[in-house]
Order: structure tokens, then sequence, then C-alpha cells
């Protein structure tokens, strides 16, 4: 049963007298609810286990005394090296999770967990305590990542257990909706098959209704163990089951696993494995710069708020979108790294003319440091000439600029 594992972490730390407030009784919320408050992610974990709540009311601090709201300030443009807007009220990055405790009065506490592993409250910024409710984080954050994510295990593991003919289960990890599928074939990633038209119908949801080759975090569930993975939404070639509505098969994507055609490692898919795996900030923090450059304009092909939220500094939500929203690919011709600068050489495809005409853009990006989270990041000014579609012919490429399968 969720929740009893962080009971017992629980019990152990405030015997042991880690918590402040200790022995104090507060407040016993009814329920309590992890999730992860990025942009299109509605997973999330209820905690009703009556030990649990009680211990958390004894490790949270006391409720603060209810006071007016503070007066806004003028609004004025963002400083350059400010942080995104997820919380406005302390002006934060985007947070690992959300802890938000409901009470049976029908009143609630929200918290959120920092990529440092502080807590703070929600709606004050103020931090919820010091090194000992840390502890209450790791916990927290342990029970969300064993109930939602998976593990990020190396294509060739993969590929033993999930042989021809074998099905599995994928979970989608932003809406939680779930599908059978089998594998048809691949030997770079797995190329798989919705079982039924059901699943099939499943599928085309979770893409929004549409298509499409943009890619999505998931997890497959093979032989009952929870694997980081990525999918796109594209049916291509061919296919062996005759009644599922589904014309030829899509990819599904592992942990070092290439595209068929060329045999390299598409950042877009890695990109969303480590979504999946839990682990995005710790691999961002590690990424040299040519690597955060690729998975910043990974995050814009696929539409990916989250994944650019966290990759950049100086976040404008009105930039950020327009990205997002009007540009369907990027094709990396070239990366030259120059010390903390990066030379970007691209083909860039817009939704609107023409979405098979190619334009040939070059971006320099001078990368700054990521104090929040340690590695770099881009600034998202840098990304505005992208939205600028050049003067010059485009390319009109037989790909049309699809990716790679």
């Amino acid at each position: 049963m969720a929740g009893l594992g962080l009971a017992a972490l629980l019990a152990a730390a405030i015997r042991s007298g880690w918590w402040p407030g200790r022995g104090i009784r507060g407040d016993v919320p009814a329920s309590a609810v992890l999730r992860v408050p990025w942009p299109g992610w509605q997973r999330q974990l209820e905690i009703t286990d009556p030990a649990v709540l009680r211990q958390l009311a004894r490790a949270l601090p006391d409720r603060p005394v209810p006071r007016p709201p503070p007066v806004p300030p003028p609004a004025r443009p963002p400083a350059a090296d400010e942080e995104g807007d997820a919380f406005a009220s302390f002006g934060g990055p985007l947070p690992r999770w959300q802890l938000i405790l409901r009470y049976p009065q029908g009143s609630a506490r929200e918290f959120v967990a920092l990529p440092d592993g502080t807590l703070r409250d929600a709606a004050s910024g103020a931090p919820a305590g010091g090194a000992a409710l840390r502890q209450a984080t790791q916990a927290l954050g342990l029970e969300l990542s064993e109930h939602l994510f998976g593990e990020p295990l190396p294509w060739p593991e993969v590929d033993r257990m999930f042989p021809f003919d074998a099905e599995a289960t994928i979970e989608d990890l932003r809406t939680g909706l779930w599908l059978r599928v089998r594998r048809y074939g691949g030997y770079r990633h797995a190329d798989v098959e919705p079982v039924t038209r059901q699943d099939t119908a499943v599928l085309h949801r979770i893409f929004g209704g549409q298509w499409t080759w943009r890619r999505r975090p998931v997890v497959a569930i093979i032989q009952d163990r929870r694997i980081a993975a990525s999918v796109n939404g594209m049916p291509h070639g061919n296919g062996l089951i005759a009644a599922n509505d589904f014309p030829g098969h899509f990819c599904l994507h592992f942990l070092g696993s290439q595209v068929h055609a060329s045999g390299r490692i598409d950042p877009s898919h890695q990109l969303m494995v480590h979504q999946a795996s839990g682990r995005l900030i710790e691999r961002l923090a590690e990424a040299p710069p040519a690597q955060l450059v690729q998975w910043a304009l990974a995050a814009v092909q696929e539409s990916d708020e989250a994944a650019l939220h966290l990759t950049v500094t100086g976040w404008d939500a009105t930039l950020a979108r327009r990205l997002l929203e009007n540009i369907r690919h990027v094709t990396i011709v070239g990366l030259v790294v120059s010390g903390a600068t990066v030379r970007a050489e691209l083909v860039v495809y817009y939704e609107q003319p023409n979405p098979d005409a190619g334009y040939r853009q070059v971006l320099q990006l001078p990368l700054q440091p990521a104090g929040w989270r340690g590695g770099w990041t881009v600034r998202l000014a840098d990304l505005a000439p992208l939205l600028k579609v050049p003067t010059s012919t485009p390319l009109l490429l037989r790909s049309g600029g699809y990716p790679e399968c």
C-alpha cells in the first residue's frame, strides 16, 4: 500500500528527534497529495494512510497566522537572471514536486520542493523548516518517484527483456493513460504496435487526437519492471496486427537507444527518457554545453514547456509560448563550442506558412551558470531569433523536416 514505507521513515525521524515541533500536536490533514507541478502533467499520488497523515502533521511547521495578502508590486520587465514564474510568489525555479495537505474543514496547505531539496510554503515562499525538514522532502520525493517514474535501463538490457512479439504496457507520464503494445521489430530501439483498436484509441487520445512525430515521456512496464522510455505518436512503416486500426507501427525508445536510419542517439527521445526516470534535473546539471543546447532545442521542437523551463534562464512566458507554438522542427547541422559559448547551425521548420520549408539559422548562445541546479543554462532571450523567418530561399528537403525514426 502506497505510503507505508513513507510512514516508517517519518516515524523513525520523529523518534530520533529530527523534527522541529516534535511532540507538538498539529491539525491532522484528511489527505495528502503529491504531484509534479509541471505544465501538462496531471499525475499525482494521494495518501490517506492515517499513520502517514498524523506524522506529517507532527513533522511540518505549525500553520502561520493568517495575514492579508501583500500588495503586488508594479509590473516590470523580468531581469535577465530571474528564474521562471511557475510560483511567482517567491520567483523560484520550476519545482520538483508539490505537496498539498487537505484538511477536514475544507482548508489546505501547499508546499513545493525545490531542486535543491528544500521545502517552501507555496503561498508565501517562506522556507518550511531547515535541514531537519529536508529529510521529509527526500522521503516524500522517493515515494512519488516509486509511484510515478521508471528506472533508466539501458537499451541493450531492455532489448533482451522485450523480444519480438512480446507485449508491454505503456503508461503516459503526463496523463496517466495506458495501453498495451506488442513488439513488431526494431533492433536499435523497439518498434511496437497497439494490441487492439481500443489501445489505438488511447494512443490517439494521449497525443491530443492527432498523429504526430512529437515525443512524450512514458513508462514501459515489462516483466513487472517500470522502465523509463519515450514514444512518438506517428504510425509509419509496416505492422502485423490487422484489427487494431493502426496503419503500421510507432517507436519506443529507451536510455541510449538509437534511430534506425542513421544510428544516432536522438536528443528529443533521450530528453523524454530522462523526464520519465524522474532524473532530468540531475542530467541537466551534468550536461556539457553542447548537450545542454541540444536539449533546449529539443524542448522547443517537442513543444515541451517543462523541459524548456528547466534548460533556460530569464523565463518569459510570452516568448516561450511563441517558440513552442510556432516552431515545428529543428535540425541541428552543427554545434561549435568555444568556452561557454555554443555556435549552433540549424535548419528550422515553422508551423506556418509552409511546414515543409526549412530555413538556415545560426545562433550564438553564451551559456550561463545554472546556480540553482549546477551546470549550464541557455538564456531564453537568445532563442528569440528563431522566431524571425529568414528572407533567404527555404530548403525544400525530401524529409520535410520530419524526425528520423
